[in-house]
């Protein structure tokens, strides 16, 4: 199970750079184009209102449960309320 890997030559006679194809080039490298997508991503989710992952839901919501309406019923709704209660 060999591979066949063919070589292939650039000549100049064949393509002449000119400084066009070299800042295309550059601005098509894989670094750029990471660069250039985290930037605009970046500047999406600074412009959004953060969205609270499930956890951090739940926590809130229970200590306003245990704010409002004490202790005795967050233990209803949640067997370990320390952390909410903390907050």
């Amino acid at each position: 199970m060999g591979y066949n890997f063919q070589r292939y030559e650039l000549h100049s006679s064949n393509i002449e750079p000119n400084m066009e194809s070299i800042m295309k080039a550059r601005l098509l490298a894989p670094t750029s184009l990471t660069f250039i997508g985290s930037l605009i991503l970046s500047l999406v989710a600074v412009y959004f209102e953060p969205i609270l992952g499930r956890d951090a839901s739940l926590y809130i919501e229970n200590a306003y449960i245990y704010v409002n309406e004490g202790a005795a019923t967050l233990l209803t709704r949640f067997s370990w309320p320390w952390i909410s209660a903390l907050m």
